[in-house]
């Protein structure tokens, strides 16, 4: 399988179905992004827009919360009907934890188990699951469990850009824990001239004016933070996250734009209520909808549209920043043949 090339494939007797690899490092790219989907009718609608725009995008990313199945193994397969029948299967994607992939599992003791079993991502190490999870406070995100490695945390480089993702959720967020450690590692191999963007993926907003979901006030995303942003600070350009349903880019804060998406189409409803902000430059919790990342060379956009009717309802255009220079590592093709032929296995990402 060939980066940047088209197949078709089928599951059985099943229909043939359109399929192209994401571009080899330094080309053009078009990335879907979209978070908290969930499975209703605005979910639907979504997957519709998307299906309209399929041709042109590369892949897709979920920033977490899928299907809000909340331990009912049902809702999987349900969530992954829709996904499929109303066009999100168009296109090959890229999925990251959210809170409501917890799932603590009654029998087994371990944490994120459909999460795990149902979808495939790249990863630094296998999995470490602990099975003695405990849940301190669903209130404050306060959670003692253990899900590193696997498809907890990873990066991958493809066409012009370096994506990284975090989890805040049952990973130590200490200095010396596996993900902060691994994610030093992996920023000294930054190298611009390769990859000129950095993209940070991770499903609770470190930067945002919602009322809901204050990042202070939640134990996860506040300690993922501390850890994680000193390493981070000054070299990434951009943030995309879920968790708040609502749609809010922010201004260049020390020359990152943090971009929020939890506006997929659950069914835990919009938020709409704001804190005054120095930071916000676009926001709006009355619609349900996804984004457009547009990357070539080092020129970027980002288009915010609403699920409905297709509307534009925000766009910006960037460039990458500049910063020191160090190399990327890792076969992105490598990888996206990997994911293509474990689609092809089961259905389940594709």
């Amino acid at each position: 399988l060939e980066a940047g090339r088209k197949y078709r494939f089928r599951l059985g007797g099943a229909a043939w179905r359109p399929l192209r690899l994401p571009p080899a490092k330094a080309e053009a790219l078009k990335v879907a992004m979209v978070g908290d989907i969930g499975q209703t009718s605005n979910s639907a609608a979504t997957c519709r827009d998307i299906r309209a725009h399929a041709d042109a995008l590369d892949f897709g990313v979920i920033l977490g919360d899928l299907s809000y199945a909340d331990s009912n193994a049902s809702r999987w397969d349900s969530f992954h009907r829709v996904f499929d029948l109303q066009g999100c299967a168009d296109i090959p994607w890229l999925v990251l934890p959210g809170n409501h992939e917890i799932e603590p599992d009654d029998l087994s003791g371990e944490d994120f188990v459909p999460y795990r079993k149902r979808w495939r991502t790249p990863q630094v190490a296998p999995e470490v699951v602990s099975n003695d999870s405990e849940v301190m406070s669903w209130l404050r995100y306060d959670f003692r469990c253990r899900y590193d490695f696997g498809g907890s945390w990873y990066s991958f480089s493809t066409g012009p850009a370096h994506f990284v993702t975090l989890n805040p959720y049952c990973t130590n967020s200490k200095p010396k824990a596996p993900q902060i450690q691994w994610l030093d590692e992996d920023l000294k191999s930054f190298r611009r001239d390769r990859t000129p963007f950095l993209v940070v993926l991770t499903h609770a907003p470190w930067v945002h004016s919602s009322q809901t979901h204050r990042p202070e006030n939640e134990v996860a995303t506040r300690q993922l933070r501390a850890a994680a942003e000193p390493l981070l600070a000054k070299k990434m350009d951009l943030m995309f996250s879920g968790h708040v349903h609502a749609y809010e880019r922010s201004k260049p804060v020390e020359g990152t734009r943090y971009i929020v998406l939890g506006h997929g189409g659950n069914n835990e409803k919009l938020y709409n209520r704001w804190i005054e902000s120095e930071t916000s430059a676009f926001r709006s919790g009355d619609h349900y909808g996804w984004g457009i990342l547009t990357l070539s060379g080092s020129h970027g956009s980002f288009q915010a549209r609403r699920s409905v009717d297709g509307a534009v309802m925000d766009s910006f255009e960037f460039m990458a920043r500049e910063n020191e220079v160090s190399e990327v590592t890792g076969d992105s093709a490598a990888f996206w043949a990997a994911v293509v032929l474990f689609c092809l296995g089961c259905g389940l990402c594709l």
